[in-house]
């Protein structure tokens, strides 16, 4: 499991916890090390970029909240690059914790017609995992399965299983004998999760049903939630209709890394991007635009280039290294730079140097402050092609 470690220079230091994943994966990968903002924050172990935009919030036993959120990286997919931007997550619903309930929220890969070991064939459920609003996955054991007796005959006694999340993550799934789907997901406090609500060990919860969250009060927190055409719209106490809008533009998404065994994206269509939010003030929108493609404006890479902030200011992200700023191997951003309107610069520079001479390999971040101030950051449990 990948761990790190931190190490500093002209700078106050903290120690960090164990961590799982290394290579860019949809989501957002858990007990990473993160340096946050007002709404971007950098993943430290792969420098990839995501949003968490504040609609509507409200305290309690554990808090209710509505974002938007985005992530901004680029991806192998069957050997050509894939851009995640091309849409705004709704995040409807979370708790202290910060786990995120979801329609959906334990999946598996069904397998159908697997041969039985007397006679007959099932359907096997494998790949067993929990995903999180915002696309997050935290994989169970892969040798958990369940299958289906009725199915066949003299088959694996509809075998069913109880076993944690290998990430660290302390989630606890149970899946019934003859099971498609877990009976219960409990998280490492003992909340019981569910699509549709939340529950902790004295009884509070927290509901999502028909458009309103009810919270651990009982009180309709936010009713009338509606996501439609890419706008949030909901009651508030004053029986009002505020609405959060996505403005879109068509953008034609091109890549030019040039990576072997890799295809680049080519498209000679439009893609709908968000280039931002509006807001029920009708004055204060927030702007999104993406990286150019070099040499081939006006054409983007997907990649988040900047954000204008509601406050008027500027959030602008560029992307260093070779093959125009991507490892091939690891699928990040060798060296990421973070600007501000106000002239601060922050870099992260990644890379990926051998343990020894064995058959592990790091990945060290390199954290330069506007201030100068810089901070190395180290994860292990990487090999020369990926993550162990």
């Amino acid at each position: 499991m990948p761990k790190f470690f931190l190490s500093c220079f002209a700078a106050v230091c903290l120690s960090i916890p164990e961590l799982a994943t290394g290579q860019v994966s949809p989501g957002v990968p858990n007990f990473s090390a993160f340096d946050g903002h007002e709404v971007d924050t950098v993943n430290l172990m792969n420098n990839n970029v995501s949003l968490a935009i504040p609609i509507v919030s409200k305290p309690g036993a554990f808090p209710v909240t509505v974002s938007f959120n985005g992530n901004y990286y680029v991806y192998s997919n069957n050997a050509v690059w894939q851009a995640s931007a091309t849409q705004l997550n709704t995040q409807l619903l979370s708790s202290a914790n910060n786990f995120i309930a979801a329609n959906g929220l334990v999946a598996n890969t069904p397998q159908p017609n697997v041969a039985c070991p007397g006679s007959g064939t099932t359907t096997k459920y494998i790949n067993w995992h929990v995903i999180e609003a915002n696309g997050t996955a935290h994989a169970l054991p892969s040798t958990d399965f369940s299958d289906r007796t009725s199915e066949g005959t003299s088959c694996l006694n509809g075998s069913g299983f109880t076993a944690q999340t290998i990430d660290s993550s302390g989630l606890t799934v149970t899946v019934a004998s003859n099971g498609s789907a877990a009976t219960s997901v409990y998280a490492r406090n003992g909340m019981l999760l569910s699509g549709t609500q939340i529950t902790d060990s004295n009884s509070n919860l927290i509901i999502l049903s028909a458009g309103t969250i009810t919270d651990t009060l009982g009180v309709a927190a936010v009713s009338g939630v509606e996501v439609q055409n890419g706008a949030v719209s909901w009651t508030d106490v004053n029986l009002g209709s505020p609405q959060v809008g996505v403005t879109t533009a068509g953008k034609t998404l091109k890549t030019t890394f040039n990576c072997s065994g890799i295809g680049d994206i080519n498209n000679t269509f439009l893609t709908t991007l968000p280039t931002g939010l509006t807001f029920p003030d009708q004055g204060t929108p927030l702007g999104l635009s993406y990286e150019t493609t070099p040499l081939n404006s006006p054409k983007v890479t997907g990649r988040l280039h900047q954000i204008t902030l509601r406050e008027g200011g500027t959030v602008a992200y560029t992307y260093g290294g070779p093959n125009n700023g991507i490892d091939c191997t690891y699928q990040t951003a060798p060296v990421l730079t973070r600007t501000l309107g106000n002239g601060d610069v922050t870099t992260y520079t990644l890379t990926h140097p051998q343990i020894g001479s064995g058959s592990q390999y790091q990945a060290v971040n390199t954290v330069v402050d506007p201030g100068g101030n810089k901070t190395l950051y180290t994860f292990t449990g990487f090999t020369r092609t990926g993550t162990s």
